[in-house]
């Protein structure tokens, strides 16, 4: 199955993740990492669009990497990322609203930003004829319920809104006509007081 995977293919996807999180030096002492024994420091937009990318390849070869550790076997790279990732996408699923989640996915993508009428027409075209939506669901870690969620909530000047509840969480900025993906650290492991 993973013979799929051309050499091109493979060399991006260790790139893309490779760039999502960065090993900071872990203490000796009690201070020591707990996450996996490691102290990382999690880029939010790359480590979107690295799981886009992986969504894209994933979907193109019929693959199922299920699992951080078999996609971090595959790419010969360590799982810490990849689960790192996962674990902040969850929790931005739990706390976000579908449509909010859905737009700041798509917003990633574009990291020079996008007019709210691109943005709005890329939303729709991911809601209405997102392919594969059991690979894109479990990747981006949205349940099928939120997804159709989010088809939902667009009704009215839906848009305006979403712009507004992402711009009160300072997780976009905007320049002009362009909106654009406000990168997000975040840190895992032990800090000392």
């Amino acid at each position: 199955m993973l013979d799929s995977i051309t050499v091109e293919e493979k060399n991006s996807l260790q790139r893309a993740w490779s760039g999502a999180a960065i090993t900071e030096s872990t203490p000796a002492g009690p201070e020591k990492a707990a996450f996996r024994g490691v102290n990382l420091r999690l880029d939010l937009l790359k480590a979107l669009q690295a799981t886009w990318e992986t969504i894209k390849i994933a979907t193109k070869v019929k693959l199922a990497l299920y699992t951080a550790p078999d996609l971090a076997t595959m790419l010969e790279i360590g799982v810490e990322s990849i689960s790192a990732a996962h674990t902040i996408l969850e929790s931005l699923v739990q706390t976000m609203r579908p449509i909010d989640y859905v737009t700041y996915i798509v917003l990633s993508q574009k990291p020079a930003g996008m007019t709210q009428a691109e943005l709005e027409s890329a939303v729709n075209d991911l809601l209405d004829h997102g392919e594969n939506r059991d690979e894109l669901s479990w990747y981006l870690r949205i349940s099928a319920d939120r997804f159709a969620r989010a088809s939902q909530a667009r009704q009215g000047k839906w848009m305006d809104k979403v712009l507004e509840k992402l711009s009160d969480v300072d997780m976009i900025e905007r320049e002009g006509d362009l909106i654009r993906f406000k990168s997000r650290n975040f840190k895992f492991g032990w800090q000392p007081d």
